[in-house]
């Protein structure tokens, strides 16, 4: 799969080259968060990049996030990478 890179505010993301970067939609404890298009389906999505995790309990809810979110793929996330 191939990456592009594209920097939001400060945040650099790097993403699949079919996602479109739109606009920052806000930012939390955990990362920023951007809305984007899928340009193969037209799909707008969110990207979230969690950035400097550097507490024990912050990473821990990070992983039990993504847990949470990868089976849910399907219906409501597209992908976790």
């Amino acid at each position: 799969m191939q990456f592009h890179s594209a920097k939001v505010g400060s945040t650099t993301f790097e993403v699949p080259v079919h996602y479109k970067l739109v606009r920052p939609v806000g930012s939390g404890a955990y990362g920023v968060v951007v809305s984007a298009v899928d340009e193969r389906t037209g799909r707008k999505v969110a990207i979230k990049k969690v950035c400097d995790v550097q507490a024990v309990a912050y990473a821990n809810k990070i992983i039990k996030l993504y847990m949470l979110m990868c089976p849910l793929r399907m219906s409501i996330v597209s992908a976790c990478y």
